[in-house]
């Protein structure tokens, strides 16, 4: 699923105005988590159900490393549960296939 698609998914279910413009951020923790070494390690060891324990607990970092480039997601990221769980599913989804990709295309 599309970055993108989180941003309109966002926005319609939590009545927040996000743009596309805001997609940079969830692309900059996409791309962070993807570069992790740790993280794509985890991918190629579990399954996406036994990746997603692991990248939760990585996510709360990986949000605050992008903070100062997009406050107002990240206020909602860390004060509103439901808005972080559906940014949490997309992102973990968007890192696990990502890594899988380019490892199994190598």
């Amino acid at each position: 699923m599309q970055l993108s698609t989180l941003v309109d998914k966002l926005n319609e279910r939590f009545g927040t105005e996000f743009t596309p413009a805001d997609q940079l951020f969830f692309d900059q923790v996409k791309g962070t988590a993807v570069a992790n070494e740790q993280l794509r390690q985890a991918v190629m060891a579990n399954s996406l159900e036994n990746f997603e324990p692991v990248f939760n607990k990585q996510l709360e970092n990986l949000f605050v490393e992008r903070m100062d480039g997009n406050e107002d997601i990240f206020i909602r990221l860390m004060n509103d549960e439901s808005f972080r769980n559906i940014a949490s599913q997309y992102l973990m989804r968007a890192v696990y296939n990502q890594v899988k990709t380019s490892v199994e295309s190598q």
